[in-house]
C-alpha cells in the first residue's frame, strides 16, 4: 500500500476515537468505571429486618370462686348444707355452736373441737339471757365501723396450716360482706342461714344452711335435750385465779367404755365456760356463772355407771360414783380444797418399773367394774409418776379411799389431809 495511505487510515483510526482508553477524556459515558473495594461491600444484600417479638400477654386476673360476691342482693342463700371454701381449701362444717356465757359466738366448725381443721366465729352482739331466735344480721363491704348503727360482728378464721410463720387466727372487723338468718330455738337446736364472704386474699366464704347447738343457761335445770344430765355445783377454795378441770369415766349398760375431760382457768368474776364432746352426743361442760357459780354438767349420758370428778392440781380430785337409770337429773355437791391434801407414799420391788395407779373407791369402799375405761383416770389423778429406788411420791391427793395397783399387787388405802401414808406393794 502508498504511504500516503497508511498515513491517512491511521489518522482517520485517531479521530474515530481508538486512542487510550485509560484517560478518562477519552472514556465513553456508557462505559461503568471499574468497581472499588468500598463499592464491592455495597453491593451484598442489605440485612433482614427481624420483626420485634410481640409483648407477653398479661396473665388474666385471678377470678373470685364461684359463690363469692361483695354484692348483698346477689347472697341468695341455698338450700344445701354450709359449705365454701377456706384459704382455697373446701370448707363443711359439721358442727355449729352458739355460746351463751364465754362471749356470744356462733361457730361454725370443720374437724375435732380441740384440734380443728377450719374453724369460723362471729361475734353477735346481745345480752346474755337474750335469745336469737329469729334475729338477722346483714353487713355491706362498705360499712363503717365508726359510724354504723349496731357494731359489726367480728369475724374470726382459723385454717390449719394457714401459715406457718403466723399460725394464729385472722379477725376480720369490716370490709367483708355478711347475711345471717336464724329461725326458732327448739330442743337447744337453732337452725339458720349463712352467706359470709371474706375480703382474704383467697376469697374465703360459706353458704348454706346449718343447726347450731345452743349452750345451756347453768343457772336453769337441764333442757330435755340435756337429760339424762349430772349437774355438779363446786365449792372453790378463796378467791384466787384456779385451774380446774372436770370429767367422767364409765361404762354404759350395754357395756361401751365412755370418758369425757375438760377444763380452763377459773378467774373471780369473770363468766366463762368450756366444753367438750369427745363421744358425740355425751357433752361435759364447765363454767363459772354469775348467778349458778362455778358449775359442772355432764349431758345426754347413756344409761349407765359412772366415775365423775373435779380437780385442780396434778392429782387433787373430788369425785362421786353415779349409776345412771333414767332422764332424772342428778346433782352433785364437789368441793375443791388443794391445801388439805395428803401424801401417799408406795414401795415397789427395786426393779419394778411403771408407776402406780390409784382408783378411787365407792361408798361400800369397792370398785365397780368399769373395765378398761379406769386406765383413764391417769388423766385426771395423774398417777403415771415413774419409780425410783423402788419408791414412788404421789402428794396433793384429796382424802378418801383408794385401791393402789402396781402391776398385779393392790391394796386398799386412805389417805388422811396434811398426812403421808405408806403402802408396801413390792410383793404379793
Amino acid at each position: 500500500m502508498p504511504t500516503s495511505r497508511i498515513l491517512i487510515l491511521t489518522l482517520a483510526l485517531a479521530l474515530l476515537g481508538c486512542g487510550d482508553k485509560s484517560d478518562p477524556a477519552t472514556q465513553s459515558k456508557h462505559d461503568p468505571a471499574p468497581p472499588s473495594q468500598g463499592d464491592a461491600a455495597t453491593e451484598k444484600a442489605p440485612p433482614r429486618e427481624v420483626a420485634p417479638s410481640p409483648p407477653a400477654p398479661t396473665p388474666p386476673a385471678p377470678q373470685p370462686p364461684v359463690g363469692w360476691t361483695q354484692d348483698l342482693k346477689q347472697m341468695r342463700f341455698p338450700e344445701t348444707a354450709a359449705a365454701g371454701k377456706m384459704h382455697g381449701q373446701p370448707f363443711q362444717p359439721q358442727t355449729g355452736e352458739v355460746s351463751r356465757v364465754r362471749g356470744r359466738f356462733l361457730t361454725l366448725r370443720q374437724g375435732e373441737e380441740f384440734s380443728p381443721e377450719v374453724e369460723v366465729k362471729i361475734l353477735l352482739s346481745g345480752g346474755k339471757g337474750d335469745t336469737f331466735s329469729g334475729k338477722s344480721y346483714e353487713v355491706a363491704p362498705d360499712a363503717n365501723p365508726a359510724t354504723a348503727a349496731e357494731p359489726l360482728p367480728p369475724v374470726t378464721l382459723f385454717c390449719k396450716g394457714q401459715d406457718p410463720q403466723n399460725p394464729e387466727p385472722v379477725i376480720f372487723t369490716s370490709r367483708y360482706a355478711l347475711r345471717l338468718e336464724f329461725g326458732q330455738e327448739s330442743d337447744g337446736k337453732l337452725p339458720g342461714k349463712i352467706y359470709l364472704c371474706l375480703p382474704d386474699e383467697t376469697k374465703s366464704y360459706v353458704a348454706g344452711t346449718f343447726s347450731a347447738e345452743v349452750e345451756p343457761d347453768y343457772s336453769k335445770p337441764p333442757r330435755p335435750d340435756e337429760t339424762p344430765c349430772v349437774v355438779g355445783r363446786i365449792a372453790l377454795p378463796g378467791k384466787q385465779e384456779i385451774n380446774v378441770i372436770t370429767g367422767l369415766v364409765g361404762l354404759t349398760a350395754d357395756g361401751t367404755p365412755v370418758s369425757n375431760l375438760t377444763g380452763t382457768a377459773l378467774v373471780p368474776d369473770v363468766e366463762t365456760s368450756v366444753s367438750s364432746a369427745t363421744a358425740p352426743p355425751q357433752r361435759s361442760s364447765l363454767a363459772q356463772d354469775a348467778e349458778a357459780g362455778c358449775v359442772c354438767r355432764h349431758a345426754r349420758l347413756s344409761p349407765g355407771r359412772y366415775l365423775v370428778f373435779v380437780g385442780s392440781g396434778d392429782r387433787y380430785i373430788d369425785w362421786r360414783w353415779v349409776e345412771v337409770k333414767d332422764k332424772a337429773p342428778l346433782t352433785l355437791d364437789f368441793a375443791l380444797d388443794p391445801k388439805a391434801a395428803g401424801v401417799l407414799e408406795v414401795t415397789l420391788a427395786k426393779d419394778a418399773k411403771d408407776g402406780v395407779r390409784l382408783i378411787p373407791l365407792d361408798e361400800a369402799g369397792k370398785v365397780p367394774d368399769i373395765k378398761e375405761a379406769l386406765s383413764l383416770l391417769s388423766l385426771a389423778i395423774k398417777t403415771d409418776v415413774p419409780a425410783k429406788d423402788g419408791r414412788v411420791v404421789l402428794d396433793g391427793l384429796r382424802p378418801g379411799r383408794y385401791r393402789a395397783v402396781a402391776g398385779a399387787v393392790e391394796k386398799d388405802v386412805t389417805v388422811k389431809a396434811k398426812e403421808t401414808i405408806k403402802v408396801d406393794l413390792s410383793a404379793p
